[in-house]
């Protein structure tokens, strides 16, 4: 299919979010890596949170920090579930810990408004 104008931007608008997300990543990590966070943690919080990422690229509309919701990390709990062989509760409560670390940061540093940190149990 052909895209028109407004597919293109959208398309556009989408890519800025996801890189504009994986920066964020990497400013979370070098924060965490400043406070001494070890290198073991550090690697399975970038696997969970480019894992949220490539889940985010899928979610249609999405192309700002502050549309995620709840929601999202409740389908991307389940989306992980069927796209990890060997999926485990270990595993789903490492990625509750790094989504949670991650967002309590965003809000606190002002890149989000959105209190969902409070939210995630």
């Amino acid at each position: 299919t052909v895209l028109d104008e407004q597919g293109i931007e959208k398309l556009k608008r989408k890519v800025r979010f996801l890189n504009d997300f994986e920066n964020l990543i990497d400013e979370f990590l070098a924060y965490c890596e400043r406070r001494g966070i070890t290198e073991r943690t550090l690697n399975k919080y970038y696997d969970a949170l480019i894992f949220f990422k490539d889940f985010l690229a899928g979610e249609g509309e999405l192309i700002d920090i502050n549309q995620i919701k709840i929601a999202h990390v409740k389908k991307f709990l389940k989306w992980s579930e069927r796209k990890i062989l060997n999926y485990s509760l270990r595993m789903r409560e490492e990625h509750l810990i790094a989504l949670r670390k991650f967002f309590r940061y965003l809000y606190e540093n002002g890149h989000t408004k959105n209190k969902l940190t409070l939210k995630l149990v």
